[in-house]
């Protein structure tokens, strides 16, 4: 997988968003802040690929859920006059039924076994996705502690010059 090249601005994005670095009541971090990757570790649990992830994989389960469950019942209700074939008095006859579809025994099995197999494919991916996000934040992370490391030794050498 090619390295996104907002990597390094999610990062800061969501370094930003940690309760632990800023809130919108505190103002902006010092330029000599410290970003630790504890602080971003724990912010990427609402990076938007990882939530998406975990959306789908809660999907497939409700998908599993509805694969199990047995078919409505089907009611009906009748009424109607009744006339006795001897020429007699009409009356008024009611009628009701109750039915249950039993087809879906047969394709509940494989209905169930397929959502199981969509489910745990979901999950799969979720876990992939989350290794694959920590993996880019973990290389923008110390790139940007390298980089910081960089800008300090050479703020440490100009003062020394002068």
């Amino acid at each position: 997988m090619q390295r996104s090249p907002w990597s390094r601005l999610a990062l800061l994005a969501m370094a930003s968003l940690h309760p632990s670095l800023s809130t919108a009541a505190e103002p902006q971090p010092a330029p000599g802040a410290v970003v630790r990757w504890l602080d971003v570790a724990a912010a990427a649990d609402r990076h938007p690929l990882l939530l998406e992830a975990a959306a789908r994989a809660r999907g497939a389960a409700g998908t599993v859920t509805s694969a199990r469950e047995l078919p409505n019942p089907i009611f009906g209700l009748s009424a109607g006059d009744g006339r006795p074939r001897d020429g007699g008095a009409a009356r008024r006859e009611w009628g009701y039924s109750v039915e249950l579809p039993l087809e879906f025994l047969a394709t509940r099995g494989s209905r169930v076994a397929a959502a199981k197999a969509s489910e745990e494919g979901a999950r799969q991916d979720a876990k992939t996705v989350r290794f694959q996000v920590l993996r880019d934040l973990r290389r923008s992370f110390v790139e940007l502690v390298h980089d910081q490391a960089v800008v300090e030794a050479g703020s440490e050498l100009e003062g020394q010059v002068a």
